[in-house]
């Protein structure tokens, strides 16, 4: 993406000096973009429905998959190991 943009701006990487226009991309390119990308990543975590207790519920899935895969990975060694 960032080569995208600077041919937007007509970046010369032959050129000694870049153009006026090409230097305001690069601004634009390391200031302004990266701002707008944390400021909509921010918006989509306002509306991700995320509570106490739906962490609460994911929390739990996870440990009963845990155990799950700890207990296999047991057996398997009891079996195959041994």
């Amino acid at each position: 993406m960032g080569g995208w943009i600077l041919a937007v701006f007509k970046y010369a990487p032959e050129a000694l000096e870049q153009s006026a226009q090409t230097i305001f991309g690069e601004h634009i390119m390391i200031s302004l973009m990266p701002a707008l990308c944390c400021i909509l990543a921010f918006v989509g975590m306002m509306f991700y429905p995320l509570t106490d207790k739906r962490v609460k519920e994911i929390s739990e899935q996870l440990n009963l998959k845990r155990n799950k895969v700890n207990c296999l990975s047991a057996l398997n060694k009891l079996i195959f190991f041994h």
